[in-house]
């Protein structure tokens, strides 16, 4: 990609979903490091760094496993990249850069997700309404619509087990 090796001081592409190049063109990392925001390339240019989202920014942590573009521009992300429930100490994340505001907004259980102490996020998408769905380790499903989440688990008749892809089929189901 061009990106020096003095900007990062480990390789930033792990097993995270790393790249995404959203609808202006701007490239968004997952990363260990943060939430990383890159400039387009021009043919003679390198990578340009814009900006590295931390902790320190509002984000619910560093370690940033999946980015994910909604219809409004929105740059949604999930942190702690583990296969299975956080150990102790340790909550998964769930946030969304503002493309309106350019700020982190994150999410919790005020916003109607289960305990993240106790949750994994395996997989972001976005339906045809508009609503955001997440992927949860052993726990089910949530849905972000008019500003709230909703789980939906195996008592609803969501498989027991990780969510790790949703797809929209032609009928829109």
């Amino acid at each position: 990609l061009g990106v020096s090796n003095r900007s990062y001081a480990e390789p930033w592409f792990p097993w995270h979903e790393a790249l995404l190049e959203d609808s202006e063109g701007i490239w968004w990392s997952a990363s260990k490091l943060g939430l990383i925001r890159l400039a387009v390339p021009d043919d003679h240019e390198k990578v340009r760094l814009l900006s590295i989202f931390r902790k320190r920014d509002g984000m619910p942590a560093d370690d940033v496993a999946h980015v994910f573009q909604d219809s409004k521009g929105n740059i949604w992300f999930n942190t702690l990249t583990i296969i299975g429930y956080p150990p102790p100490g340790r909550t998964s994340g769930l946030g969304l850069w503002e493309k309106k505001t350019g700020r982190i907004r994150t999410f919790s259980e005020a916003d109607g997700l289960p305990p993240l102490n106790s949750l994994a996020i395996l997989y972001l998408f976005e339906d045809h309404a508009g609503q955001v769905w997440v992927g949860l380790h052993r726990t089910g499903v949530a849905r972000y619509r008019n500003g709230r989440f909703e789980v939906f688990t195996p008592d609803n008749g969501i498989p027991a087990g990780g969510i790790r892809y949703i797809y929209e089929d032609q009928h829109k189901h």
